[in-house]
């Protein structure tokens, strides 16, 4: 099973509509399981829209011009938006828009917390071990 197409999402309804892997995050605290989670499986803190999957189906973007998408996205989204990408799968649009932002800031946090992280085994268990500011651990 390869996790390059692993959903981390906090979006239950996305969840639910989700049609391959995906894991739901639920808890208050879910920018630091997602911080642990990266460690942990490998994937980076960053959205790259050029490598990015449809969140619905998981099938490629691509980028389109604004002209292909004139009648798939409200008229003010056109008028605030240059950049759009189309979901070779289910069709659905996308654009960096402020969902965009906060979740870069959520994972802006993540990488924060996961810059104090370390993992220790211990028999057949995994330890996430969290330092502060000044290297102890908590």
């Amino acid at each position: 099973m390869s996790v390059e197409h692993l959903l981390v999402t906090k979006d239950r309804e996305l969840f639910r509509r989700r049609t391959r892997l995906s894991l739901l995050l639920v808890t208050s605290k879910h920018v630091e399981w997602l911080s642990i989670l990266s460690m942990i499986l490998g994937f980076p803190l960053t959205l790259n829209m050029e490598r990015s999957l449809c969140p619905v189906c998981g099938s490629r973007l691509t980028r389109v011009s604004r002209d292909l998408v004139v009648d798939k996205v409200p008229r003010s989204v056109l008028l605030r938006h240059s950049e759009f990408w189309l979901c070779t799968g289910c069709g659905k649009v996308y654009w960096v828009g402020s969902h965009h932002v906060r979740i870069s800031k959520e994972l802006e946090i993540a990488g924060s917390i996961q810059s104090m992280l370390s993992t220790q085994c211990v028999g057949n268990n995994l330890l996430v071990i969290r330092g502060n500011k000044e290297g102890h651990y908590i």
